[in-house]
């Protein structure tokens, strides 16, 4: 995670759980390896940066309608954020006045608050929408670029392997893509 003030909130966060659960100093006797995120598989989005998405769209429903085809192009590996997902598109789509929370309990997402701690976290921080939304869309960059390099690894193996015409076309497409959401990432 780039942004330290959102990093150090999901580090005190994930210390004070271990803590809780295994007892001060057990975040120190876990593996460096374990600490770190994986990289995404193709098309897959993170989960923490999920979890960051779909509590920004809690938090702040009006963004809804502008993130959802953007999170339609990823595959959501985890169950139960992927139908959180659905109900919050639901919600969109239903234009109702109902608080969101609300809403989301009704649907069986119980305990909402306590489940997606980043809810609190966000509201805390009293963001402007306009804020809130370069950061989001910051993250959606991150995980474009992460998953391009890995389709661009792929596509060098396979032209070093065996070149051939359409392969190093989908090459340049996948550099050209690149390059836009590298200048899109510095604006």
């Amino acid at each position: 995670i780039k942004d330290e003030t959102v990093r150090s909130y999901y580090q005190q966060e994930i210390k004070r759980r271990i803590y809780e659960k295994f007892g001060q100093g057990a975040w120190r006797k876990i593996p460096a390896a374990t600490k770190s995120v994986n990289r995404p598989q193709s098309r897959v989005v993170n989960d923490v940066v999920l979890r960051f998405i779909l509590a920004a769209l809690i938090a702040y429903p009006a963004l809804i309608g502008e993130y959802e085809e953007k999170l339609m192009m990823f595959e959501i590996k985890d169950a139960g954020l992927k139908k959180l997902l659905e109900h919050i598109l639901e919600f969109a789509q239903a234009g109702e006045d109902e608080n969101i929370i609300h809403f989301l309990e009704e649907k069986g997402h119980k305990n909402l608050a306590a489940k997606l701690w980043e809810i609190s976290m966000l509201k805390a921080q009293n963001l402007l929408p306009s804020k809130l939304q370069k950061e989001l869309d910051a993250k959606i960059v991150e995980v474009q670029l992460e998953q391009l390099e890995k389709d661009i690894r792929e596509c060098a193996n396979s032209l070093s392997k065996d070149f051939s015409d359409a392969e190093y076309a989908r090459f340049q497409t996948l550099k050209n893509e690149q390059k836009a959401l590298l200048e899109m990432q510095e604006e």
